[in-house]
């Protein structure tokens, strides 16, 4: 059966949405809707309750673009400590292209999804060598050369930073759009996002775009969010369709209908055994992970990894050997493990890691057998770990939560 989407249909982008969606896909007799004054009620509803946050209070374009970075898949009040720090060690993307991959790694280790600093640093040395280090706020095709930065990125750095009306459309922006102008059967996919992307450029704020994309970013992260809609509190909720339809019953719900809900995928489940080499009760023995894949380049503690998942009894006597052996090691005496989970996008991971204490001799036997693995381990002081002062060699929150488990 063929789906039917409500589109708002105008004059000027009309031949774009033909170009996204054969008619076919889309109803042309739904109700032409009429754009009024919404944009600049939004831009004064957003200067009235707009959330306080470090990067808002400049208008400095390289600020921006790493807040949006940070902000990808991360909580606003996760990022707000990072940005900060990570503003006063490199307050010019000069600074980052200055900084070796490892120093940015160590800055951003915490934040996860790490491939996000390793293009933020790609991005910044770009921006050097190609612009004297200043973001082309206003050229939004020059910004997405850069890399790293995509629409989303480009047109929250071009609207905010330069002022220009383009929107930056992101999966809030579908939920709330779709809701707004009531657009049944859609998905959150990349189609849509096209399809709002057109939709936005007649209802985006010519004047004040930056602060029109920002509103929009606010009701969908605190009023009109995945799980949960506050439409006593929305500035949207006289013209909101979705709600029409709800009161009028046209519609079971607005969560899950509009847009639809998307299937979630199951996350796997893994074991990692860990070994936690402490050599002298103050410094720990770690390696590299390679280059590419999950946590690429990032140090953590000799370890092998179960699609199953074990969980030992407490206080159950180890047979080292055998855990030692089933990670190449040679035979130490370990302690019983302590459970430690993390989560990943796609993995849930529980991490049985034991404690081994050694000496500046006894774990010569333990390097020679990492070296002959093909890694090379080094030996940090526990302080720089806990502390994350170790700015050459970054480790991930999974091995943090580790070692201070084991301590």
């Amino acid at each position: 059966s063929k789906a039917t989407v409500s589109v708002l249909y105008c004059s000027t982008c009309m031949s774009d949405i033909e170009s996204l969606f054969s008619f076919e896909d889309v109803d042309a007799s739904e109700e032409v809707i009429v754009v009024d004054d919404s944009d600049e009620m939004l831009v004064k509803w957003y200067g009235r309750t707009k959330r306080d946050l470090p990067w808002r209070l400049t208008n400095n374009s390289y600020g921006i673009w790493v807040s949006e970075i940070m902000l990808q898949q991360t909580k606003v009040a996760t990022v707000v400590e990072y940005w900060n720090k990570w503003m006063a060690t490199f307050p010019t993307a000069k600074h980052v292209a200055d900084a070796s991959l490892e120093d940015v790694k160590s800055l951003w280790a915490g934040l996860g999804y790490y491939r996000r600093a390793e293009n933020l640093h790609k991005g910044c040395i770009y921006v050097v060598d190609n612009h004297q280090g200043k973001l082309p706020v206003t050229d939004v095709k020059a910004l997405l050369k850069i890399p790293g930065i995509g629409p989303y990125t480009a047109g929250a750095i071009s609207s905010i930073a330069g002022g220009v009306a383009v929107p930056s459309v992101d999966g809030n922006f579908v939920r709330v759009i779709s809701r707004w102008k009531g657009l049944a059967n859609i998905e959150q996919n990349a189609k849509s996002v096209a399809l709002i992307e057109v939709i936005c450029r007649d209802l985006i704020s010519q004047t004040h775009p930056g602060d029109w994309n920002q509103a929009i970013m606010d009701i969908g992260a605190t009023i009109c969010t995945p799980i949960k809609t506050d439409c006593a509190r929305c500035p949207l909720k006289t013209e909101c369709k979705a709600k029409s339809m709800l009161e009028k019953g046209e519609i079971p719900n607005i969560i899950g209908v509009i847009p639809l809900k998307k299937e979630k995928v199951k996350k796997r489940e893994e074991t990692w055994t860990v070994i936690v080499p402490v050599v002298d009760g103050e410094r720990v023995v770690m390696v590299q992970r390679p280059e590419t894949g999950l946590l690429a380049g990032m140090w953590e503690f000799p370890n092998s990894v179960s699609p199953t998942v074990l969980r030992p009894k407490k206080k159950t006597r180890v047979d080292s050997g055998a855990v030692a052996t089933s990670l190449g090691l040679p035979s130490v005496p370990l302690q019983p493990a302590v459970t430690v989970t993390h989560q990943f996008t796609h993995i849930d991971c529980t991490l049985l890691a034991h404690r081994t204490d050694l000496t500046a001799a006894s774990v010569s036997p333990i390097l020679a057998s990492l070296r002959s693995a093909g890694t090379e381990p080094v030996i940090l002081p526990v302080d720089d770990i806990t502390g994350q002062k170790s700015k050459h060699n970054p480790v991930s929150e999974q091995m943090r939560k580790v070692l201070k488990a084991c301590l």
